[in-house]
């Protein structure tokens, strides 16, 4: 089962890249290959999904001089997801920048709010 576990991060890492790879080229590309990369990506992303739940409770786990179990699979899927959702708050920003004309800080307050509460509970974790 642990090579449907990596086939599923395979797919989960090749499913964000190429979402990312069509947002920030959207305004190059032509609309039809916009959304041809978008429905693949997503695609790989849906089966990573399915593959990552088939596989729930098996972890390649590292051990970190702390003592810490550090779960790679969690750490592959949380970077995954904060890359899908900044760089998707910077594509509205750019577009409503475009047409409107004017500029909202809501992606560099989204990105200083989970900063700070990373590093808030990262903090507090070590003071305890």
């Amino acid at each position: 089962m642990l090579k449907l576990s990596n086939i599923g991060l395979l797919f989960l890492i090749i499913g964000t890249l190429l979402i990312e790879f069509s947002i920030f080229l959207s305004i190059i590309i032509l609309p039809g290959f916009f959304l041809l990369i978008q429905i693949s990506g997503w695609v790989f992303f849906g089966l990573a999904l399915i593959f990552i739940l088939l596989t729930k409770g098996e972890y390649h786990i590292i051990k970190l001089k702390s003592g810490f179990l550090l779960k790679l699979d969690h750490l592959i899927i949380l970077v995954c997801a904060l890359l899908l959702s900044i760089s998707f708050l910077v594509f509205v920003d750019i577009n409503n920048y475009i047409y409107t004309g004017n500029f909202t800080y809501f992606t560099i307050v989204w990105s200083i709010v989970l900063f700070g509460g990373t590093t808030s509970s990262y903090f507090l974790k070590t003071k305890k």
